[in-house]
């Protein structure tokens, strides 16, 4: 039988429940319905809109967003319009049509293997309103999962997930094969609250990561630094950013490590990149900046496209 943690029977998890719960179990089959829909609809998926919070494949797509495009996957403040992926996948579309929830964006996200989110906290660009977000698994595995607070926590199926992204530093990673979310983000009602009266988490979602030796930090980083010398400058970054999902350490700290790297190097702009990136991802984004960083993005894969042209 398995055992659920509850705010009211387990004081010291509430910070934690305040963060990351599960809300509401869903019937196996709606998942399915939705899964097969969105597996056999022909979605124009797009390359992540938040490029440089990401290392390797993200794809993402909107089924609700502020200009009704599907492929306008950057989140704003809102009154949704339905996009036409949405009416390629009508189980998902009744779904959102009777969660009677306040949606402000909806998208499916589609996390390929070995890919994983820098750390990061959420919304500091938009409006300051009450809002959270909720994670439905579509496809998922054991070896994908979020971090937070020094924990692991597997969003496993059947289930809605709420999460408070603003409130705390957090990631996701798949070690295993492609994850699909529907990602609701939502403005609080009294349907949302109603749901969070009874939010858990089971204790075997959760992993409590182990805190590091300075040693194992200096192989770490040493392993990053031939890395780099070998000419892979993306693969030398992802060694150091993904000790926050390795180990329990202080907010900043995989950020502060390519700081670092750039530095020995002797790069000291390609540092100056990393320090900026992090009072960004940490502390306050701007929605101007994820604009120009994505131009910039698709500029380059223009060029890339150019080339081989």
């Amino acid at each position: 039988m398995q055992q659920n943690y509850s705010v009211n029977q387990f004081k010291n998890f509430s910070e934690l429940l305040s963060i990351v719960s599960q809300v509401k179990k869903l019937p196996p089959t709606i998942i399915n319905q939705m899964r097969q829909e969105i597996e056999e609809a022909d979605l124009d998926w797009q390359n992540s809109s938040y490029s440089e919070y990401i290392s390797g494949d993200f794809l993402s797509i909107s089924l609700l967003s502020h200009d009704g495009d599907s492929a306008n996957t950057i989140i704003r403040d809102c009154t949704p319009k339905p996009t036409a992926a949405l009416n390629q996948l009508p189980e998902t579309k009744r779904f959102l049509e009777q969660c009677g929830l306040d949606l402000m964006w909806v998208r499916l996200n589609l996390l390929k293997s070995d890919a994983f989110f820098v750390e990061h906290k959420d919304y500091s660009e938009l409006d300051d309103k009450p809002r959270l977000r909720l994670h439905i698994p579509i496809k998922t595995n054991p070896e994908s999962y979020i971090v937070l607070s020094g924990y692991r926590i597997h969003l496993h199926e059947n289930a809605i997930w709420k999460l408070n992204p603003a409130d705390a530093v957090h990631g996701a990673i798949n070690n295993g094969s492609y994850r699909i979310h529907l990602l609701l983000d939502c403005y609080i009602n009294d349907n949302l609250k109603a749901l969070l009266t009874s939010e858990s988490l089971n204790k075997h979602s959760l992993k409590e990561l182990q805190s590091p030796s300075g040693k194992e930090y200096e192989k770490i980083m040493e392993g990053a630094l031939k890395v780099y010398q070998q000419g892979f400058k993306k693969e030398a970054e992802a060694l150091l950013l993904k000790t926050f999902y390795n180990f329990k350490q202080p907010e900043g700290t995989s950020l502060d490590l390519v700081m670092c790297m750039y530095q020995r190097l002797g790069l000291h702009k390609e540092a100056d990149i990393w320090r900026k990136r992090k009072e960004r991802f940490l502390y306050q984004e701007s929605l101007k900046n994820v604009l120009t960083e994505l131009n910039q993005y698709k500029n380059t894969k223009l060029k890339a496209l150019q080339k081989l042209n």
